[in-house]
């Protein structure tokens, strides 16, 4: 009667490290995915924290972004003020991570420093991208006003005005 359960809090447990969300390999990392227990297990909607640093990790395909990137032709060194559209925010163990997988091309707004002309870097950073409140359910979201800059790692960094707007969710 218990096996089940207990397999599918070990097999969660043991994914959740191996994709290195918790540094913690002693038993109190355990603690550290209770919430996201609970929703594996009784199949409850993830939520998105609200307020909380949105995240990317590997399976987050920067190479996406890099490509809309040179879509919107950017350089390496270059800074623009844009729209992202349709990329999509997931809880993954209680952390909100984004996803550029459906995300359309850039809508540059302003051109705010010119590239060197080089290539832009593979690596993703999320700068002060933060989930606003009352943004609490999975979905795709157009994030507007972000800074975009490439120089070392591509960076997403927010600006006084970014907000995300809701285009469906999940």
């Amino acid at each position: 009667m218990y096996v089940p359960f207990v397999f599918n809090v070990v097999t969660h447990v043991l994914d959740s490290l191996k994709e290195g969300v918790c540094s913690n390999t002693g038993p109190f990392c355990f603690l550290t995915f209770k919430s996201s227990i609970m929703f594996n297990l009784f199949k409850k909607k993830r939520s998105v924290p609200s307020g909380d640093p949105v995240k990317v990790d590997l399976s987050s395909q920067p190479n996406v972004l890099k490509d809309r990137m040179q879509r919107a032709n950017m350089t390496h060194d270059e800074t623009i003020l844009a729209d992202i559209p349709n990329v999509r925010i997931r809880s993954e163990v209680g952390i909100p991570v984004m996803y550029f997988c459906d995300s359309r091309d850039i809508v540059v707004k302003e051109r705010i420093s010119k590239g060197d002309g080089g290539a832009i870097p593979n690596d993703l950073v999320l700068e002060k991208i933060n989930m606003p409140k009352g943004f609490m359910k999975d979905g795709w979201y157009t994030l507007k006003n972000v800074k975009i800059h490439s120089n070392g790692t591509m960076q997403v960094i927010a600006t006084a005005a970014t907000k995300f707007e809701l285009v469906h969710k999940v």
